[in-house]
């Protein structure tokens, strides 16, 4: 029987290699693009620049649809699965925020800040255990939130005043280290 004989219903053995060999490179090929898109991601997180951010479509090839946006005036923070929007998949992320107005500020609410990407919605990466704090609209770091208390902790000699986002990251996280800050000013 030739090998290329109308009627055969199962493919040859030599077919089946170039069809593993097409697999294959589609799944490197895809694999590349995902570790791409990742690094970039991953930059922009580090950076939060204003200047440039990664499209939407970067965001979905690394496996991070999930924006976090910051509201400034109600200090509140919210998730958007950026594969649920009708954008254009070259739009870059940073574009969204014109489109973003929090539904919980009255008026005329603040430009909201985009804190990053993320592979799962704050529900599934954050446990009640670990507080989600904010410094004049960045998220803190658990080293960070450690860093303040141990700061605050040692004691403060030299310092006058306190910031009242700190003085309520504070009160939220440690209530008994509340006397160890200077009095407010009223």
């Amino acid at each position: 029987m030739p090998e290329d004989h109308p009627y055969r219903k199962t493919p040859s053995v030599s077919e089946l290699r170039q069809r593993r060999a097409a697999e294959e490179a589609v799944h490197e090929a895809e694999t590349a693009a995902r570790k791409e898109a990742l690094a970039v991601v991953e930059r922009w997180n580090a950076e939060r620049s204003p200047l440039w951010s990664p499209t939407i479509r970067c965001a979905i090839t690394a496996g991070t649809p999930w924006l976090d946006v910051y509201c400034p005036g109600c200090r509140t923070s919210r998730a958007i699965d950026v594969r649920t929007l009708d954008r254009h998949p070259l739009a870059s992320v940073g574009s969204l925020v014109i489109g973003l107005q929090c539904s919980w500020c009255p008026g005329n609410a603040p430009m909201p800040v985009l804190t990053g990407l993320h592979s799962l919605p704050p529900a599934a990466r954050w446990s009640k255990s670990m507080p989600v704090e904010f410094l004049h609209g960045r998220p803190l770091s658990a080293e960070e939130l450690e860093m303040i208390r141990q700061q605050i902790e040692e004691g403060f000699d030299n310092i006058a005043e306190v910031d009242a986002e700190i003085r309520g990251i504070v009160a939220r996280n440690w209530p008994h280290l509340l006397s160890k800050l200077p009095p407010e000013d009223d």
